[in-house]
């Protein structure tokens, strides 16, 4: 009897018995396994996983305490997109960003915020950007995901 090696997609989370070890270009001696399925699109896609900011956690809690009827997903990407957006509702094609001011003040950033939102809007999303300095950032969320659902009106 033959013993093959199984080993789990780092992306897609699913069994595989031809995954491929990449090394990760944000880290400093990182390596994961990514099945063929996921390979073929970019690796770096889920670069920022247990890389969420203080916010992010704080909201991803919130989110997941509040009964909103559609499944809300963290760090997503869009097939056929190279960007990784904060908070997506795939079932109401809605992606939100939560943008810092310290982080979202330099040209080269706000460049990159333009192109991602053009590419969700090619790409048939809404983009809808929050700042973090908003006092009740939750509830702005909340409200926005609530509206898109049409259940505010």
């Amino acid at each position: 009897m033959e013993l093959t090696r199984c080993e789990i997609c780092a992306r897609c989370r699913k069994v595989s018995h031809d995954a491929v070890r990449v090394k990760s270009k944000t880290r400093y001696n990182i390596f994961y396994r990514l099945c063929r399925a996921c390979l073929g699109s970019s690796v770096t896609r889920r670069r920022r996983i247990h890389e969420e900011s203080p916010v992010e956690r704080e909201l991803r809690k919130e989110l997941t305490n509040e009964r909103l009827g559609v499944p809300v997903l963290f760090e997503y990407s869009i097939s056929g997109s190279r960007f990784i957006f904060d908070i997506a509702v795939p079932r109401l094609r809605l992606l939100i960003e939560l943008d810092s001011p310290s982080y979202h003040r330099y040209p080269r950033q706000l460049k990159r915020d333009k192109a991602k939102t053009e590419e969700a809007c090619r790409l048939g999303w809404d983009l809808v950007r929050i700042k973090t300095t908003e006092p009740q950032l939750a509830f702005l969320v909340v409200q926005t995901i609530k509206f898109k659902d049409g259940q505010l009106g």
